[in-house]
Formats: structure tokens, C-alpha cells, sequence
């Protein structure tokens, strides 16, 4: 027992002195005072946390709350005025993050006095860190050196780290007075290499409202480099880093005829994380964009990071491109109309309601899904109206589940405002199972009521795509927008060489034709028309069809009649 009890005290003993004690200035009131500039050893093991978290000034990725894991202290007066560098940038065997305060703070530190933070250093290996701030001759800065965690216990270890003087040596077209002037190829096209190591931030800075980088604070182009160019053609412009530099990149376009620096109101292109022309996401984060520009104007490009520490090398391309055309419904004020049909219909296929939003953008100032509330959406929109349903299925289909598209299906009561009345819904097809998928939408007000429907995908993480969907409940025909034919007759059906449409008019009219498997996919249609008053006859060769369902549709003055037909 006596042996027991004097082994268990030497084990506490011996790791009290060799093991379990805490650094030196593991308080802020103990900071270790720095002789200068040069290379110090550091430990953060055993270190407790008794910094403040600055949620505002210093939040850390991941969804952590606290700051800076198990800190140490130190104080730094440099006898230059100028900038500084502390950087831990691959010299640390933990996950590092730093920040600076400002000079004379005193501890215990306060919110909104961080000077600069870094958590991940650009090209820092092992999520180490690197700071540049600046500094006045004969003042002392607070520095506060601990580790990374979206939970305790956080991060730590040891390593060493340099605090030097730094001057920066930037990019000669780091300042947007002096942007490098750029000249296509005799194919419309060139790439450029640049760097925007050492760069610093001007432009615009409320870029968020712009349908650019979500709304998450983030703001602007940071650590930027510029250029200009004028116009030698009116079309579309590509510009691209799309997988073609070693950062997390944005870019923006400005003009017509911008001057530096340029108001956020000349706007005409901007991307953070881009899809590349395939549709598909950008490696890294990189970014992508197509817009409109006139002969003859003279344009600003600004690119840049996603933050300060976002900076590296690469190259971007610029080239004359045919502008995406956006989908009819990109817009909510130019919502497609769809209505509610019958159980039968919807299970026969008689209607169905197509969508592809690869090529939709999003306005920031409509408010973001509440169900993915964060992020960068692409929309289109559907109106409809519940008639006297109080309860109505919302079945759903991913048309290729291969590029993994997902979406965000939410109600609206007009443009700019979410419903919030009992019938409102917001559905992620991602929290669901399959590539089809039904929704019972409850708590309709039984009286005609007219509702928007916004389907969203958010970039990166719900790739946009092909969809279509139905509405099924109790008809109200107010909802249903066809032609005024005075006949109509389509036969036969089922076909199998054949098909015949007749239909009569009461006034001359423009229109087309099309036919329309059960994925809504276009298979044959007609170029512009000329229907005359009174009966039309169209003949449609059906015999290369395989057997299955299709859809006819006729559209007349803009209006759309849709019957279902099979071949066989």
C-alpha cells in the first residue's frame, strides 16, 4: 500500500516537472516580450485558452466559435514605421492561427481590437500561417499564436516562427490606376500569366449586392491585380481562371468606359466560384464568367482572391465567346406558368413541367432559401394557383442523375417575398432519396390564390441541370393557358409511321411545333410558321421513334396546347 501510494505521488511529481507544465506565457498578462525581428522557438502544449473568441473579427472556418486554441502571448515593438510579417508558414506540426492587435492593446484584449488574423496562409503547408500588418516605430503589438479546432480541445504543438520587417513588392498593375492594357489575337483571344503575390486590395467593396459572391460579408476582390481593354468587336466576352491558378480566385469586369476606381454601378461581369463551360464546377474554387460588351468601350478587369491571404500565380483567359442565353424564367418577374392537374393525368404523363437552370443567374436582392440560407444560387421561376386545394403533391424529377444536380424548391407570395403563411414549404431534393421525389404541400387557403415557385441549385455544392415536375391536386382551369382553337384533332394514337394534327383558327397566326419525350427533351420541332385562319394540316414522320410515350406540342401567338401520344 505504501509502495503504491509514494509510486502514484513520484508519477505526479515527475510529470509536473517534465510533462504537464504550462508555457511561460500562456497568459496574456505574461506575454513574452520579443528582443526584435528574428526566428524563435515556441510551444503551444499544455497552453490554456484565455483569449476572447472575435466571432466578427477573426471567425475560423469549420464553424468554430473560439478564436485561437490553447494561445500564447507575446509582445512585439518594432523600431521601424512600415509593415511587419509574422509567419509560421510551414514551420509549425499543428494547424495553426494567428492574430495581431492593435498597438497599446492591453490585455485582457477586447473585441475590435484585432489588427489582422490569419488562420491558412496562402500556400502554407500543413494549415500553418502568415500575417503582414502594419506598424508604427516605438509601439507595441500583442501577439496571440494558438491552434485551429471547430471543437475542444483545438490544436497544438510547436515549431518556430519569424517576425521581420517587410516591403512590399507587388505586381506593377496592383493599383487599378495602373492596369496593364490587353490585346486579343487575330482569333479574338489571348492568355495571360500573371501574380498577385504581395498585391493589395482597391475596388469596389459592396460587390455582394451585385448577384457576385453570395451575402456573407463577402465583399470585393481582394489582394486584386488589373487590366483594361477596349473592345475590337460587340458580342460576348469569356474571361476564365477556371482551374488555371493556384488560389481560391474572383474576378469582376467593369465598364462601359469605367474610370479607376470604378463605381460598382458599371458592373458587367463578375465570378467567385465559377462552373467551367462544361457546366460543371471550377477546380479550387476558381472562377468563370460571360457577359456583353460594345465595340469601341474600354472595359476594367479586376482579379483577385477570395480573401487577403488568397493570392498566387497562374493565367486567365480572355476570348470572344457567344453569351450564354439565360432560360425564359430566370427571372421572377417572368415566372412560367404552370398549373395543378389530376392524379390521372399526372400518372398518364399528360403534362409535365420542364426546367433547366444552367444557365440562370440570381438576383441578392430576392431573399435565399431558408432550408440552404448561405451561398451562391442559380433560379428560375414558376407561378401557379392553388384553386380551392387545401392540400397538393409536388412530384419531382432529376432528369440526369449522373451530374448529380440537386435543387432547392421553395414558395413565394410575390417577387421578394418568401411565404410565411401555413402552406409555405422549402425542400432540398439533396436531403431526399432517389432521383424522384414527392412532397405533400399542406395548408393551401382552399380559395384561388396565386403562389411563385423558385427552384434553385446552389453552385458547387447542388450543380444546376435538367428537371421537370407536376403539380397534382384538384384542376382550376383559370391556370391553364392554351390556344382558342376551333378544332382540334390529332391521330392516330397510338402512331407508327405517321402522326396527323389538324386544327382550325378563326384569325391567321404565327406559331411552331414540337414533340417532346417524357423527360421534356426536345425530339422534333419546326422553325416559325405562319398558321392560316381557318383548318391547318400538320403531317409528323414518327416511324424513328422508339415506342414509349411522347408529347405534342402546339404553340400558336405564344400559348401552348400539349397533348400525350404513343408510338408503337
Amino acid at each position: 500500500m505504501i509502495k503504491r501510494l509514494l509510486g502514484t505521488l513520484l508519477f505526479i511529481a515527475v510529470c509536473t516537472v517534465f510533462g504537464f507544465a504550462q508555457p511561460a506565457n500562456d497568459n496574456c498578462a505574461d506575454a513574452e516580450v520579443l528582443p526584435g525581428t528574428g526566428t524563435f522557438n515556441f510551444t503551444t502544449i499544455d497552453a490554456t485558452t484565455d483569449g476572447p473568441d472575435h466571432p466578427n473579427d477573426c471567425a475560423s472556418s469549420g464553424g468554430a466559435v473560439v478564436a485561437v486554441y490553447n494561445d500564447v502571448w507575446y509582445s512585439f515593438t518594432p523600431d521601424w514605421t512600415g509593415y511587419a510579417k509574422w509567419s509560421l508558414c510551414g514551420t509549425a506540426d499543428f494547424d495553426t492561427k494567428i492574430i495581431v492587435y492593435n498597438a497599446g492593446a492591453a490585455c485582457p484584449v477586447m473585441d475590435g481590437q484585432v489588427l489582422a488574423c490569419n488562420e491558412d496562409g496562402a500556400g502554407c503547408a500543413g494549415y500553418t500561417s502568415e500575417v503582414v500588418f502594419p506598424v508604427t516605430s516605438g509601439s507595441t503589438y500583442l501577439l496571440r499564436l494558438g491552434g485551429w479546432g471547430d471543437a475542444p480541445p483545438g490544436e497544438s504543438g510547436s515549431g518556430t516562427f519569424t517576425v521581420d520587417q517587410y516591403n512590399f513588392n507587388g505586381p506593377p498593375n496592383d493599383d487599378c490606376i495602373n492596369a496593364i492594357e490587353l490585346f486579343m489575337d487575330a482569333d479574338d483571344s489571348i492568355t495571360v500569366a500573371f501574380s498577385s503575390i504581395d498585391a493589395t486590395t482597391d475596388g469596389p467593396a459592396d460587390l455582394m449586392g451585385h448577384g457576385c459572391f453570395g451575402t456573407n460579408g463577402e465583399e470585393a476582390d481582394y489582394s486584386n491585380v488589373w487590366y483594361k481593354w477596349t473592345a475590337s468587336y460587340t458580342g460576348g466576352l469569356d474571361v476564365s481562371t477556371c482551374g488555371t491558378v493556384d488560389f481560391d480566385s474572383r474576378l469582376s469586369v467593369y465598364g462601359p468606359n469605367a474610370s479607376c476606381i470604378p463605381s460598382v454601378d458599371l458592373l458587367v461581369g463578375c465570378s467567385d466560384d465559377g462552373l467551367g463551360e462544361d457546366f460543371l464546377p471550377c477546380p479550387d474554387y476558381t472562377s468563370h464568367d460571360r457577359f456583353w460588351v460594345e465595340q469601341g468601350s474600354t472595359y476594367l478587369i479586376s482579379i483577385g482572391g477570395w480573401s487577403d491571404s488568397d493570392v498566387g500565380t497562374g493565367y486567365f483567359t480572355f476570348k470572344k465567346a457567344a453569351i450564354y442565353t439565360p432560360p425564359a424564367n430566370d427571372n421572377c418577374v417572368d415566372a412560367q406558368s404552370v398549373f395543378i392537374m389530376t392524379q390521372l393525368q399526372a400518372d398518364q404523363f399528360d403534362y409535365l413541367f420542364s426546367g433547366n437552370n444552367q444557365t440562370a443567374s440570381y438576383t441578392d436582392s430576392v431573399p435565399q432559401p431558408t432550408c440552404r440560407s448561405t451561398g451562391e444560387f442559380w433560379d428560375v421561376w414558376y407561378s401557379f394557383n392553388s384553386g380551392y386545394n387545401t392540400s397538393i403533391e409536388l412530384r419531382f424529377k432529376i432528369n440526369d442523375p449522373a451530374l448529380e444536380s440537386d435543387y432547392i424548391i421553395d414558395l413565394f407570395s410575390d417577387c421578394g417575398t418568401p411565404d410565411t403563411s401555413p402552406a409555405a414549404f422549402c425542400f432540398r431534393t439533396d436531403q431526399g432519396t432517389g432521383d424522384f421525389q414527392t412532397y405533400q404541400l399542406d395548408s393551401f387557403p382552399g380559395v384561388p390564390t396565386q403562389y411563385l415557385m423558385r427552384v434553385s441549385s446552389r453552385i458547387l455544392s447542388n450543380l444546376p441541370g435538367d428537371f421537370f415536375f407536376q403539380l397534382v391536386g384538384m384542376p382550376y382551369l383559370n391556370g391553364v393557358d392554351e390556344p382558342e382553337l376551333t378544332s382540334f384533332r390529332l391521330f392516330p394514337n397510338p402512331v407508327q409511321r405517321q402522326l396527323s394534327v389538324d386544327f382550325g383558327l378563326e384569325e391567321a397566326a404565327l406559331g411552331h411545333w414540337e414533340v417532346q419525350n417524357l423527360l421534356g427533351q426536345q425530339i422534333h420541332s419546326s422553325s416559325e410558321m405562319n398558321f392560316i385562319a381557318g383548318q391547318n394540316q400538320l403531317t409528323i414522320p414518327t416511324e424513328k421513334l422508339s415506342n414509349g410515350f411522347y408529347f405534342f406540342k402546339l404553340e400558336v401567338d405564344g400559348k401552348v396546347k400539349t397533348v400525350r401520344f404513343a408510338k408503337q
